[in-house]
């Protein structure tokens, strides 16, 4: 029997290049390394060979993420794509995004994205009001971040996203209203809303912590409520907890990390999981420039399968971060087994409650249900027995 082709993959790749550290971030980047730039590059053509070798299909998604892509230097942006371009093969079709910073996205680089093939660009603009980009650390300022997306629009980017965050020190849920209302004047065909995250010892983190009120957590949710309602009226259709799209704007590169995809992540901390395994570089500099020195006869870095326990959480939890959440026979097919009864009363009980958008043979979570989606895993995987 035919099975047809393997479903397509998407490759990462990681540029850890900053001007400086935003007070949030708890990425690998680095911000005094603009001159060692050469010395990385030779060390992401060396792992792009490597897998460039031992991979034979075609990838469906390419994704530069950093750090701040847009910091490279557009000779340094030829080399890479050529390289790719060589080894992978790419078709017209692929999805090929790079991020980017409003102080750093100028005519001249979004001009050579655009020759060099890159058709879609994720910008980081986090607020559209002054006060929260500096509290953020942000080098950008509102009309800064307008003049970008300007800039993108004037370039003939169809396929574009920006991301905001909300849950800021001091936000309020007019000030988050207002946000997306700048976002959505812009008709941006893609759009990101994060929750902020309270990593330990970071700059903003200290000030969130000091500025928590009482009531931050019912903020925080009345926030994420009217974030979905606000763009499922304006038109959006919220396909994952913090990403929404205009018909035909969902970032392909990013459904494979909710869909049991497979992916090549290269660079600095790029993280793998192709072929059933899990793998990923370091995250420290020297390290990884040691690591990828040459082109080895083996892959370098150790590599896991994970356990079937591990697995099936992944499986749940991240499904149910989608709007299309999974089906029983999907379920059932991942368990090996009919899931048991308790588990069907379990949907009932969430489906009563309001934090199911679908039930029956579909499960999918309702935004309610998203406010709360940690907690329905772990209920989910204790009546499944895989915790």
């Amino acid at each position: 029997m035919n099975e047809g082709p393997p479903p397509p993959y998407g490759l990462y790749l990681h540029l850890p290049f900053c001007r400086a550290r935003c007070g949030y971030c708890d990425f690998a980047v680095v911000t005094d390394r603009d001159n060692a730039q050469e010395e990385y590059l030779s060390r992401l053509l060396n792992e792009i060979r490597f897998w460039g070798e031992r991979i034979e299909r075609e990838p469906g998604s390419l994704y530069f993420g950093g750090g701040t892509p847009s910091r490279l230097p557009l000779p340094h942006w030829q080399r890479l794509l050529e390289a790719l371009q060589r080894w992978f093969a790419f078709t017209p079709e692929i999805e090929i995004t790079a991020e980017g910073n409003p102080e750093s996205l100028s005519d001249e680089v979004l001009k050579g994205w655009r020759a060099l093939g890159i058709n879609r660009i994720s910008v980081g603009v986090q607020s559209f009001q002054d006060r929260f980009l500096s509290l953020l650390d942000r080098l950008h300022s509102r009309e800064g971040a307008l003049e970008a997306l300007d800039r993108i629009r004037s370039a003939r980017f169809k396929n574009w996203s920006l991301d905001l965050i909300y849950g800021l020190p001091g936000q309020s849920v007019a000030d988050w209203r207002r946000d997306l209302a700048e976002a959505l004047r812009l008709e941006p065909p893609h759009l990101s809303f994060y929750n902020l995250i309270l990593h330990p010892n970071l700059p903003t983190t200290q000030k969130a912590l000091a500025a928590h009120t009482p009531d931050h957590e019912e903020i925080q949710s009345e926030m994420f409520l009217s974030a979905v309602e606000t763009l499922e009226q304006a038109g959006y259709s919220v396909y994952e907890l913090s990403n929404a799209a205009l018909p035909g704007g969902e970032c392909r590169h990013n459904l494979l990390y909710w869909t049991g995809g497979e992916w090549i992540g290269m660079g600095m901390s790029g993280a793998s999981r192709f072929g059933g395994e899990e793998f990923a570089n370091p995250a420290s500099w020297e390290t990884y420039l040691n690591l990828w020195e040459t082109v080895p006869s083996s892959p370098p870095i150790r590599s896991r399968r994970p356990s079937r326990e591990s697995a099936l959480l992944d499986w749940v939890m991240l499904r149910l971060r989608t709007a299309r959440g999974f089906h029983l026979r999907e379920l059932e097919a991942a368990l090996g087994h009919p899931p048991p009864e308790a588990f069907r009363s379990l949907l009932a009980d969430l489906d009563r409650s309001g934090h199911l958008r679908s039930s029956g043979p579909k499960v999918a979570l309702s935004p309610k249900g998203w406010l709360v989606h940690s907690e329905i895993t772990t209920r989910i995987l204790r009546v499944l027995a895989i915790e």
